[in-house]
């Protein structure tokens, strides 16, 4: 097949793919890209109001790519459709409704690519299921194109404030985060072709080899492991119960390195998750994490508004 490159290469080949594939493809390109939602983490402790932004854009951006993980990781074709349509399409909205606006987050522009990332692959999943001519390719492409756009933008921002070597060093540092981002989505493709589109979710999320890049506990790039560990070291986010995301992310990744990637809650918590309407994530963005984390234990949640 031909090498996967750009948006081009990628839209020729999905043309005639299976569905699944399509879902697969653009699920994968925005969890590898989930970190930098955690950008936004970045945090204004100081300012009650900006912080409050930042956990509603990190709850929705999380909530998009979690459903669209959930349905591609599941494929026995037992989850209700409508059921997951309508949570992939209620994600699409209130992730485009927290996320910052890209001319206004400057800093934060690689955490909004990342969420830009995360609907569009949710909302692949809704155009898939939805009774109107949706083009879920057109969702597909978009959610891999700001995946790969979030990882160049790391660097690209460094380029605009650097001098002489140091922003030829950006440069070179942004252009190599693009080709591994699309490199990555091209070694996805090549699985599902070889193996006939069996076993992709199950296998870790960057296929391609990172050595020299990735750090020890995980293949991942540097990018993706300093967000990572931003997030957990602090104060704000590291502990309770949004934890959960990093240790989940850390179950799919997989890391360490040496396990096979999982579902750290289980396919039935994933699925109650997955399909929580709207009413349990418009509370304020801790309790709904605290009721995240009652779901996770087996436990009611608090207002009422879990679903069966």
């Amino acid at each position: 097949m031909e090498t996967i490159d750009g948006r081009n290469t990628l839209k020729t080949w999905l043309q005639d793919k299976p569905l699944p594939w399509t879902q697969e493809i653009a699920a994968r390109a925005a969890l590898r890209s989930l970190p930098l939602v955690l950008n936004f983490s970045g945090g204004f402790p100081d300012e009650p109001d900006l912080l409050d932004r930042d956990k509603r854009s990190m709850l929705q951006a999380f909530r998009a790519c979690f459903t669209s993980w959930v349905v591609a990781f599941d494929r026995t074709g037992e989850m209700i459709p409508d059921a997951v349509a309508l949570a992939a399409a209620e994600a699409v909205s209130a992730a485009a409704d927290a996320t910052v606006d890209d001319d206004e987050c400057d800093a934060d522009s690689t955490a909004y690519f990342a969420a830009t990332a995360a609907y569009y692959a949710a909302y692949a999943i809704y155009a898939a299921n939805d009774v109107h001519d949706i083009d879920e390719f057109f969702h597909a492409l978009h959610a891999c194109e700001s995946a790969v756009d979030a990882g160049y933008g790391v660097y690209f921002m460094h380029i605009v404030f650097a001098i002489g070597a140091c922003a030829d060093d950006y440069a070179q540092a942004a252009d190599a985060a693009r080709e591994t981002g699309w490199a990555a989505i091209d070694a996805d493709a090549q699985w599902l072709v070889e193996r006939e589109g069996e076993g992709l979710m199950q296998q870790p999320l960057w296929l391609v080899d990172l050595d020299g890049e990735s750090n020890a506990d995980a293949n991942l790039p540097v990018w993706a492991h300093e967000a990572l560990d931003r997030f957990n070291n602090t104060e704000i986010f590291g502990k309770g119960p949004w934890g959960l995301w990093s240790d989940w992310y850390h179950a799919i990744l997989p890391a360490p390195r040496n396990i096979k990637p999982r579902s750290l809650f289980g396919r039935e918590i994933d699925i109650k998750i997955a399909t929580q309407k709207s009413e349990f994530w418009e509370h304020e963005p801790d309790e709904v994490m605290l009721n995240i984390s009652r779901l996770v234990r087996g436990e009611p949640v608090d207002g009422g508004t879990e679903v069966e």
